[in-house]
């Protein structure tokens, strides 16, 4: 047995067994929680590359699996990511029970972590591209509303994500003569090109996110951040793993420039835009622009510090996104719209619900003793130092997000609620509840939550 079938076939099987049973969506959903549970216990518990007996058997869980010339590896640097991936599917699937999500998100969401995994372990890299765009094209049955026509969302989103595909496949091809020595010196530069525009077609780089509120706007909201979480976060780690892995991309001059001005950018645009939406969906997608930013920034900085704020910003984030998303459906379901223009005075009927909403927006904002504090207080320090100008302009993102917070907060505090609007299950208000003390836990203390973060460093020892 090797670590690839343990890791990417029997998610995928799991998904399969899922869809047999998706018209009893809670058991899907709880069934989907404890697998997902038990696929991170065995990436923390299992041993890779030794002997192990179960029962009188011997078992040996080799790190590689070949298949057609490809190969796949996941050996001891990449157990971190696979308890991260799936433990933080394992916190969405239990949330989603109150979501309301459609059938199809069990097994939808184990496809996608599959082709995720398989997308993070093989070799050569440039598979990777073509993974990705499986786990995209296998996310539209979360995004497109059961027996209703494709909206304009999903349509750019797939549109988009497949665009990047023949850049990175192209990319590959280059990077083939780049590390043979090829005696072209542009041609480093054109493969640098072509991979910077296919990463920010994947990232939904500005001008490249409008794909982003739109689905935020049209689709579920838990199912559209599941989406945007776990895409963001497998193409964060895998743009990471080309800079580890290439010397000549990591050592190019511009290319610390280039991530900074980069993060920089997404992050003002992502903070302002957020401000002047009429739509607590589309305030949302604008924040995983601002979020994604703030990794571009981090992984610009370089060396030890860099790659560390780059680690310990995931936690705070799938938090921050997974209680605002379930907080977004509750308040969807409750109140049949999310348009400000239709909450006026509901944080007095559902305090929690709301309050939730805007806990989430502040720790991304990064509020003290919220989650998102403790790594951006850091990653400004360090750029007050380092640059000051990109720090300004960074501070100017936080404040367009903190002003949509507080713009939403002073409508579902003023005026009367409606007097017909529905009660909230005691079981999703304590996973309400849950998601908020999570938010201060990780706040009040990181060296406990975000300390583990680190062992994401472990795929990447050329980055120290």
């Amino acid at each position: 047995m090797s670590t690839p079938v343990v890791w990417i076939f029997v998610p995928f099987l799991i998904g399969l067994g899922l869809l047999a049973i998706q018209r009893y969506t809670r058991l899907s959903l709880l069934a989907g929680g404890i697998c997902t549970s038990a696929l991170a216990l065995s990436a923390r518990l299992l041993p890779i590359g030794r002997t192990f007996f179960v029962g009188p058997l011997a078992v040996r869980l080799a790190d590689t699996l070949e298949i057609a010339g490809r190969r796949f590896v996941l050996g001891e640097a990449a157990r971190p990511i696979l308890i991260l991936l799936f433990l933080g599917a394992a916190f969405w699937y239990f949330g989603a029970l109150a979501a309301r999500v459609n059938s199809f998100f069990a097994p939808v969401g184990f496809a996608m972590l599959a082709f995720f995994v398989a997308a993070l372990s093989v070799q050569p890299f440039l598979y990777s591209a073509l993974l990705i765009e499986m786990a995209v094209l296998s996310s539209i049955p979360l995004l497109a509303q059961p027996r209703q026509p494709v909206r304009s969302g999903v349509t750019r989103y797939l549109i988009f994500q497949t665009t990047a595909l023949p850049f990175i496949l192209f990319t590959g091809w280059m990077l083939t003569g780049v590390e043979a020595g090829n005696a072209d010196i542009n041609l480093p530069l054109r493969a640098g090109i072509l991979l910077g525009i296919g990463f920010a077609l994947l990232l939904a780089v500005f001008p490249f996110h409008a794909w982003i509120p739109l689905i935020a706007e049209q689709s579920h909201p838990y199912a559209a951040a599941f989406v945007f979480v776990l895409l963001q976060t497998s193409v964060l780690l895998f743009g990471m793993e080309l800079l580890n892995q290439f010397t000549w991309l990591r050592t190019a001059p511009a290319i610390s420039e280039i991530l900074r001005l980069t993060g920089a950018m997404m992050v003002v645009a992502g903070g302002v835009l957020a401000a002047f939406q009429n739509h607590l969906g589309r305030v949302l997608g604008f924040a995983v622009v601002y979020e994604t930013g703030f990794s571009l920034i981090a992984a610009s900085l370089g060396g030890i510090p860099g790659v560390e704020l780059f680690s310990m910003l995931f936690l705070p984030r799938i938090a921050a996104f997974a209680l605002w998303a379930l907080a977004l459906s509750v308040a969807l379901r409750a109140c049949g719209s999310l348009s400000l223009g239709q909450l006026s005075g509901v944080g007095r009927r559902y305090p929690l619900v709301f309050g939730a909403i805007i806990l989430a927006n502040l720790s991304l904002v990064s509020i003290p003793l919220l989650a998102g504090f403790p790594v951006k207080l850091a990653l400004l320090e360090t750029l007050a130092v380092q640059f000051p100008v990109v720090a300004i302009w960074t501070l100017l993102g936080m404040l367009g997000l903190m002003a949509a917070g507080l713009r939403a907060l002073g409508v579902f505090t003023a005026g009367e609620p409606a007097k017909n609007e529905a009660a909230i299950p005691i079981s999703t208000q304590g996973l309400l509840l849950v998601g908020v003390f999570s938010l201060f836990l990780i706040g009040i203390l990181p060296q406990i939550f975000l300390t583990p973060m680190l062992a994401l460093l472990k795929s990447l020892p050329n980055l120290l």
